[in-house]
């Protein structure tokens, strides 16, 4: 299960608590902010974060007014578009001028010079990386799992995200996790619950479930073939050796004992165990959704709501009076069809009415300003994005404008407890597979554009525009073309925009070559005609003197005297 066992106990120390122990233990704290979700997924979408016991045939109210669940998929949809653009990378890797500067040192070119424009090739390099690692994203289908987190953040605030083996992403609920943080919202301890099938459990675990069983009676409760699994996850020292650099320390537990083969650790900064929050509130081990926020708004439009819907069912039922002992008949009015004449007085017939309508005009009136005031913090209002198939880099720049507006700090908190350790993680499992080269830790780190870039590297692409725009505008073109290296700014503008290079464009050497041909050609091509002329004028030559040589048995004529 982890990647590292050296050193490791094959089970936990003695002292401490089992997994099942520690996670009842800090349920309590949980319980707050599992109330608070259930209020708020009540008057959105219900099904979202069900109450404790629901399963498949568990039948949800539908609440009177679709606002809020409207609100939730719209938002979840803006924040997945700007977290995981499209055809874009949403991090990128930088490496420090003094390391590139090394490099350059330790590999010189063929030529046995420093390269021109060594970043524009590491750049280059790093852009294949991160295209690597967005088309692996892409391909285990992480943003179906991410959307589904990202609404389980707007809803109950938190959601727990697991990083499996192969690349794919899995969800944890608010209602099968624990977590414990220090004071400064930094993760300690993670129990994670998980209810499977028998059928699923790994053989050692089987066994265990089996030798338990076996002296103890089975309860009805586990008669439909379900087993807690209980995961453990903690951050600390290595034990026995104080002061040890820290690292997340896993195990898996069923009935009480610990499954061998399951204890191991991860890097400390790779850890597949990532539990996120949508706020960062100062010594809770939990967050607060976005729901909860405007929940009062929320639930009075749902009872203004109610109240109006069912006015009008009975505004809407019509009963006719009639008078008795009159020659209008009751019973032909009852069957009279659309139409029809029938013998009577109009004044012996009235219609029962509702003196209330004032009264819900007031009520109408006050549901139109909450909706409008939720739709406007749930972005509805704000779209600037096309019904189009291709969505313009302008459109999604405006709309994490509108995001970052909206949400405030929420992307610092995704991009912090999210992307990175999503990248960090994700890169490690590709290294481990021989999928990535493996990059010097102190030297390549991931950076996290989010915000107003959340294009990634868009904004070194107008960077780069800007430069060689005003440089030409306070110089002129000749001082572009005799101070800026063409080959390594069309590297960066590459890369800038996701392009893979390799292959794409040349290399400084084979420019040289290609420039050699040409002026050959060229010399050649100018000296063509004189060549020819030369040719001509030799063989001429040469023909008149064969032809002024006697030729074999020719008879020679008489020397004069």
């Amino acid at each position: 299960m982890a990647e590292d066992k050296t050193g490791l106990p094959a089970t936990p120390s003695p002292s401490a608590m089992t997994a099942s122990g520690r996670y009842d233990s800090l349920t309590g704290s949980r319980s707050p902010y599992i109330i608070r979700a259930l209020s708020s997924a009540t008057v959105t979408i219900p099904g979202l974060f069900p109450p404790i016991g629901a399963n498949g045939g568990t039948l949800y109210e539908t609440p009177f007014q679709s606002v809020g669940a409207r609100g939730v998929n719209n938002l979840a949809s803006k924040l997945l578009l700007a977290l995981l653009p499209p055809g874009s990378s949403f991090f990128r890797l930088t490496m420090d001028d003094f390391v590139v500067q090394k490099l350059m040192q330790k590999f010189p070119d063929p030529q046995g010079q420093q390269a021109l424009d060594a970043r524009g090739q590491f750049e280059e390099a790093l852009g294949r990386v991160e295209r690597a690692v967005c088309n692996k994203l892409e391909q285990v289908g992480a943003r179906t799992v991410v959307f589904e987190t990202l609404k389980q953040l707007l809803v109950a605030g938190n959601g727990l995200v697991q990083i499996l083996d192969d690349g794919r992403l899995q969800l944890h609920t608010l209602h099968n996790y624990v977590v414990k943080r220090d004071m400064e919202g930094t993760p300690l301890e993670i129990v994670v619950k998980q209810t499977l099938s028998r059928m699923s459990l790994p053989e050692k675990a089987r066994l265990i479930v089996d030798k338990t069983e076996a002296a103890t009676p089975r309860n009805d409760s586990n008669a439909d073939g379900e087993i807690d699994l209980y995961t453990r996850i903690t951050r600390r020292a290595p034990e026995g050796k104080p002061g040890g650099a820290e690292k997340w320390y896993v195990y898996q537990e069923i009935c009480g004992e610990t499954i061998p083969g399951t204890a191991g650790s991860y890097p400390l900064d790779k850890s597949p165990w990532l539990p996120l929050r949508f706020t960062h509130i100062t010594n809770e081990d939990y967050g607060r959704g976005f729901v909860e926020e405007y929940l009062g708004d929320v639930q009075s439009l749902e009872s203004l709501s109610e109240a109006i819907v069912r006015f009008s069912s009975v505004a809407a039922k019509i009963i006719f009076l009639v008078n008795q002992g009159t020659l209008t008949d009751k019973k032909k009015i009852a069957q009279a069809k659309s139409g029809a004449v029938l013998d009577g007085d109009a004044k012996d017939v009235t219609v029962v009415q509702l003196d209330k309508m004032q009264d819900f005009r007031v009520a109408s009136e006050t549901a139109d300003k909450l909706t409008k005031r939720l739709e406007q913090a749930f972005l509805l209002d704000s779209s600037v994005q096309r019904d189009a198939e291709r969505v313009t880099a302008e459109e999604i720049r405006l709309l994490a404008n509108a995001l970052e507006m909206g949400l405030g700090g929420f992307y610092s908190i995704l991009g912090e407890e999210f992307q990175r350790p999503l990248v960090m993680r994700m890169m490690f499992q590709m290294e481990r597979k021989n999928q990535l080269p493996v990059l010097p830790k102190e030297a390549v780190r991931p950076s996290i554009v989010t915000g107003l870039e959340a294009l990634g590297r868009n904004a070194d692409l107008q960077k780069l525009d800007v430069l060689v725009t005003g440089v030409a505008q306070a110089f002129g073109q000749p001082a572009v073309a005799q101070y800026v290296n063409v080959g390594g700014y069309i590297k960066r503008r590459g890369t800038a925009l996701g392009i893979d290079m390799n292959g794409l464009i040349r290399s400084d050497q084979e420019v040289q070559q290609q420039q050699q041909q040409e002026q050959q050609a060229s010399v050649a091509q100018t000296a063509a005609p004189a060549v020819v002329k030369a040719a001509s004028d030799h063989a001429m030559a040469t023909r008149q003197a064969n032809a002024a040589k006697p030729q074999p048995g020719a008879q020679q004529p008489p020397a004069q005297q």
